[in-house]
Order: structure tokens, then sequence, then C-alpha cells
């Protein structure tokens, strides 16, 4: 009898298959999942450090500057220094980055109903709530995105 697959193993093919679909609906919009996430994370505003956002994205501080820059340079987000130490940034989305993101959560809204139409309403609602159970309170997961 064959031994069920580990579960970090499906956690890890359902991460590929969500970022495959994730990075396709969003090619048309010209954004990452990345980019997205950082668009959906600007949406509330608020002081974040270059530190603590790489850690999230599991990227170096390099990278995460490098990324704000580029949604900068595309005139989708703004950001200012500050702090008592001037290590955090306050980035927020301008009116071009807020329109985008509307889209972008469009679109992402009809792949995921699409991506998960096999699950019914409570298979989804339990699934969800086993994910917010495993990776956070439900307030971090908004406040992620």
């Amino acid at each position: 009898m064959r031994e069920p697959p580990l579960t970090t193993y499906l956690v890890r093919r359902a991460q590929i298959l969500i970022t495959r679909n994730l990075t396709d609906c969003l090619h048309d919009y010209n954004v990452t999942p990345a980019q997205y996430l950082m668009l959906s994370l600007s949406r509330r505003g608020g002081e974040m450090s270059s530190a603590s956002l790489a850690r999230r994205f599991t990227i170096s501080p390099q990278s995460m500057n490098e990324m704000i820059a580029g949604l900068e340079k595309k005139r989708l987000v703004a950001r200012t220094v500050g702090g008592e130490k001037r290590r955090t940034l306050q980035i927020n989305l301008t009116p071009e980055g807020a329109k985008l993101l509307k889209a972008c959560d469009r679109a992402v809204d009809r792949m995921e109903k699409h991506l998960f139409s096999s699950l019914s309403a409570a298979e989804l609602h339990s699934f969800r709530s086993a994910l917010i159970k495993l990776t956070g309170s439900p307030s971090e997961m908004r406040a992620a995105g």
C-alpha cells in the first residue's frame, strides 16, 4: 500500500499551482505576484521597515528596495523614509496604483473562484480556516492583503 504524500509536499504543490495561476492572471497588468502583494500591503499605508518587508517576502532587503523602487518608477507607490532612525518606510498607493490594484483584485478573485471551484463552499471555508490557523490570526491575514 502506498503511503499518502507528506503534507508539506502537498502544500508546496499547491503553492506552485497558485503561483503559476497568479502569475498568469496578473501578466496582462504587468505585475508579478510579489508586486501584487506589495501593492496590497501598500493599500493600508503605515510604516514598514525594509527588513520586515524583506522577511515577509523571503527576499533580501536589497531585493525589497529594488521592488519598491520599481513600483515607484511605475508611479504605483510613493514612499517616504521616516522613524527616529530613518529605517522605516511609509509606502502609499498612488491613484494609478490604487486603480491598477483594483483591477488586479478583480482578476485574482476570478482566478481564485476558478482555481478552487472543485471545493464546496464548506470545504473552502474549512481550508481557509485551517490556513489562517496555521499561518496567523485573521487580522494578520487581512492586513497582508
